[in-house]
């Protein structure tokens, strides 16, 4: 007496009068390629069908139908690491004016948040620079000047002696 039973593999089993079992293996499917993987980059997944080869026969079991879970397989696929762009943060306030008189440069700073890998985009500057003006006059250094034998300090404003 010879039974196929159909599942991912049909099994043959003969039962001899000596009570012997003998097994013969027979493809109930072949396995289709792995289809690409469905991202670029990062990752993915891949995808392969189970087509019927041998039809069940002398009431067996049926192979899974075309539309089976059964038919389909799946794993997990990745071709290549996806870029990552620079990221940075907000720029800082700007600095105090560098003059307390006349016209100075203030400076402001980000850093960087999230480092550029994998050929994604570079980082922008870090700093940034402007200009500013205190809107104070500067007035002339202090030099010394004499007068008769005591030295004395003055402020100097355009050559003339205070």
């Amino acid at each position: 007496m010879c039974v196929r039973v159909c599942g991912v593999m049909c099994v043959c089993v003969c039962v001899c009068m000596l009570v012997h079992v003998f097994t013969h293996l027979h493809s109930c499917v072949s396995t289709a390629d792995w289809s690409s993987c469905s991202a670029s980059c990062g990752a993915g997944t891949q995808f392969r069908t189970k087509n019927v080869v041998v039809q069940p026969h002398n009431g067996a079991r049926e192979c899974p139908s075309p539309n089976s879970a059964e038919r389909y397989e799946s794993r997990d696929c990745e071709v290549a690491k996806c870029p990552v762009n620079c990221e940075v943060s907000a720029w800082s306030p700007f600095t105090a004016c560098s003059v307390t008189c006349g016209v100075g440069v203030q400076q402001a700073t980000r850093t960087v948040v999230t480092a550029a890998a994998y050929g994604g985009r570079e980082c922008p500057a870090l700093t940034t620079e402007r200009s500013c003006d205190t809107n104070v006059t500067c007035t002339d250094p202090v030099s010394c000047q004499v007068r008769s034998i005591l030295w004395v300090c003055a402020c100097v404003r355009a050559r003339a002696f205070v």
